[in-house]
């Protein structure tokens, strides 16, 4: 199969954002019989200013080994979160479809996907700041790039990541509406009919899908005590060595996330509001579903 040639006629990818279930769309996608989804599912080749994909993915070739196809397969996809934000991502992409790509985007009620994304790079040992509060509020042009390196640095600033109006306006002047699919976690995501338009978008068949299947679930603690323990940097650090000698998948043992205060949602609420105004006009969904 020249899966070159396919990727000029049918393609897809699932564009971001992170931490708003495109782990768990992914892995449905990957099943379908007649989709062949890469592996890795984030191979970030487009988006040269995200490099977030492995190393070994620096050329058109190696992307292309990412994708492992019988010849039943209709359709590629992948499902690499920065494409969303990069610069550059949505025209590479274009420019090698040949303007035929279809876009997933996954969103999410931004206060719940900052506080996700947060704990995970406190998780990872990548955030400085464990204060939820004060790193979606922190002055991105402060020394956090000098502190954890230009790359980190970039997915660090939660609140320009989750401002999510600019990125989608953005898209939306590149790419028809037409080959765009705007998920909403909260709204679509345990709804079968959902999965029905998915599968009509992409042009696959239809097909059972159990709403019971979770991916990358967070351990939550309510003691913020144990929370500070697990995440301190000898843990973190001895987590991360048993990870490279053992294997063991993922940092801070089991992505240790607390429960969000009141306080702090009403807060990090306020913060967003504006913007989740803006986008629910833009795509067409009730901005209530993400105010508490």
């Amino acid at each position: 199969m020249d899966i070159k040639s396919i990727f000029e006629k049918d393609c897809f990818f699932i564009i971001g954002a992170p931490k708003c279930g495109t782990t768990l769309l992914s892995s449905h996608l990957a099943e379908h019989p007649e989709i062949c989804f890469s592996s890795p599912k984030e191979p970030h080749f487009f988006s040269c200013d995200y490099p977030f994909g492995p190393p070994e993915i620096n050329s058109l070739e190696a992307y292309l080994s990412c994708f492992s196809c019988s010849n039943e397969k209709k359709i590629l996809g992948e499902g690499s979160v920065f494409y969303l934000y990069s610069n550059e991502a949505i025209q590479r992409i274009e420019d090698f479809s040949q303007g035929r790509a279809k876009y997933i985007i996954c969103l999410r009620n931004p206060v719940d996907a900052s506080f996700s994304l947060h704990a995970q790079h406190v998780a990872f040992g990548w955030e400085p700041e464990k204060n939820y509060l004060r790193a979606i509020q922190r002055n991105e042009d402060c020394q956090l790039s000098v502190e954890v390196g230009e790359k980190i640095a970039k997915v660090l600033q939660y609140k320009r990541l989750y401002s999510y109006f600019y990125y989608i306006q953005r898209l939306l002047s590149v790419v028809p509406r037409e080959r765009l699919l705007f998920l909403i976690l909260e709204r679509d995501m345990n709804n079968l009919e959902t999965y029905d338009r998915l599968h009509d978008f992409l042009g696959v068949s239809r097909r059972a899908v159990s709403l019971e299947k979770r991916v990358n679930q967070a351990r939550r603690y309510k003691s913020d005590l144990l929370y500070q323990l697990i995440t301190s940097p000898l843990v973190l650090k001895t987590a991360k060595v048993l990870r490279k000698l053992a294997g063991i998948r993922g940092f801070g043992l089991g992505n240790p996330i607390r429960i969000m205060t009141s306080h702090e949602r009403c807060i990090a609420q306020q913060i967003f509001l504006d913007d989740i105004k803006l986008t629910s006009a833009i795509i067409g969904f009730d901005h209530q579903i993400w105010i508490s």
